[in-house]
């Protein structure tokens, strides 16, 4: 849980930072974007001066190369125009923990419990032990990605 990332997640990192720095330049399709570094400190707004219909095209290319690994305009549209304006190409993102998977998995199970039992009007009572459990993941794995974010970790060290 506290061990620094393997070498392998900062060439995961590397290539995925080439390959939207890649779309961006096809993207913007001016000469003075190939020419110029793109790292994860630069800001679309200010660095790149990209507009929302680029983003918008960028979005598009994200999801045709990373698929349903990476939801784009949901992530954006969660933002504030503060947080989108100084958005920057490598900020960071945090990847699903064990725990965080833990969590699904056991909410995923006690919706798909819930649903049997109401459709074959069976008995509910030991269906609070299991409400617990799920809630105990839920709140244990959102205070891992709060630890991971306060000591500058990634949550999870798999990616996508």
């Amino acid at each position: 849980m506290g061990s620094p990332a393997p070498a392998v997640d900062e060439a995961r990192r590397a290539e995925i930072l080439g390959a939207i720095a890649a779309m961006i330049a096809e993207v913007i399709g001016e000469e003075w974007v190939r020419e110029k570094p793109i790292t994860a400190d630069t800001k679309f707004s200010t660095d790149l001066e990209m507009e929302s219909i680029e983003l918008a095209s960028l979005s598009e290319k994200i999801q045709a190369r990373f698929g349903d690994t990476v939801d784009f305009p949901a992530w954006l549209s969660g933002m504030e125009l503060d947080d989108i304006i100084n958005l920057t190409v490598g900020r960071r993102v945090f990847y699903p923990s064990l725990l965080g998977k833990a969590s699904t998995v056991c909410q995923i199970v006690t919706v798909g419990l819930v649903l049997l039992i109401n459709a074959r009007r069976g008995p509910a009572e030991w269906l609070e032990p299991l409400f617990l459990a799920t809630g105990a993941f839920a709140v244990a794995s959102a205070l891992h990605y709060v630890w991971a974010a306060a000591s500058g970790r990634h949550a999870g060290q798999a990616h996508p």
